[in-house]
């Protein structure tokens, strides 16, 4: 287990791993973004002392500079040098979580943004991702990394990502506006797919919605497209029940994840929700959960 040294990170991987066996560590690299002069101050007194530093951290991340540093490209480093000292043969960490033969099994525990950066850089997305893969409070992402002959990671599958109860990833999402993407990855069973479609909806505080359910065989290229021209156009929530396979391909295409390098779990009856904020003339993809199991 490796955590961030900072305090509220240090005491809830202390009570996640409560007795267990198995090493332990601090990294100084986990620790959370520094946003140094802005550290106490609400949005507002930011937005207010320094307008266009406000509006690259809004919307231009990886341009976004404060007190001489660019922030989120500082945590985008310290992301990747926790990849290397865990997973590099020659790694820091490496040799002392697992066996040298084969990747080990490490939880690591740290901060909004810090996991950002990490899930972000494993996925290959650079710091204009930062807004992209919200982290809520308590959440689990779980993420099997294949390792190649060279150091750095190979291949990624994306087993789930923001894993938590369902109201805590729905928390400060708005439901009445367009933009909002809910999948619902079919199940094998009819009865389980209905409960689920039903909790889903009721999370949302909808009633009787209607289930938007494209054929198996429509072509997997097309599907995307289609489905996002509903996201863009309805209002309110779209909601979509497909295959697997069509939740990973349509999360390939708001990301842009490589499918050669990453892959995302297809677990039926699992859920996904998405989100387009506008930016600019484009709309921002936001992905508050995929591939997780529904919780109360």
């Amino acid at each position: 287990m490796v955590h961030s040294p900072l305090r509220r990170a240090a005491d809830t991987a202390a009570i996640v791993w409560g007795e267990r066996a198995g090493p332990k560590h601090a990294l100084h690299d986990l620790r959370e973004l520094d946003l140094h002069s802005w550290e106490g101050a609400l949005k507002t007194e930011a937005a207010a002392r320094d307008p266009g530093a406000y509006a690259a951290w809004k919307d231009r991340p990886a341009a976004f500079q404060l007190d001489g540093r660019r922030p989120v490209c500082d945590l985008w480093r310290r992301a990747r040098s926790v990849w290397r000292a865990l997973l590099d043969p020659g790694g820091a960490l490496r040799g002392s979580l697992g066996p040298a033969q084969g990747a080990p099994s490490v939880l690591l525990v740290a901060h909004q943004g810090m996991n950002k950066a990490l899930i972000s850089t494993a996925l290959g997305l650079e710091e204009d991702a930062f807004r992209s893969l919200p982290q809520a409070n308590s959440a689990y992402t779980c993420l099997d990394i294949g390792l190649g002959q060279q150091p750095g990671i190979h291949s990624v599958t994306v087993v789930c990502l923001n894993q938590g109860p369902i109201h805590n990833i729905l928390a400060g999402i708005s439901t009445t506006t367009s933009g909002l993407l809910v999948l619902l990855a079919r199940a094998a069973d009819a009865d389980e797919q209905e409960r689920t479609a039903a909790a889903v909806a009721q999370a949302l505080g909808l009633e009787g919605p209607s289930w938007q359910t494209p054929q198996a065989s429509e072509d997997a290229a097309d599907l995307p497209g289609s489905i996002l021209s509903l996201a863009a156009t309805d209002d309110g929530p779209t909601l979509v029940c497909l295959d697997a396979g069509g939740v990973e391909a349509l999360l390939h295409a708001c990301l842009g994840t490589r499918p050669e390098a990453v892959r995302w779990a297809r677990q039926p009856g699992t859920l996904t929700v998405l989100q387009f904020e506008a930016k600019g003339d484009a709309m921002r993809p936001v992905v508050h959960c995929a591939n997780c199991v529904l919780q109360g």
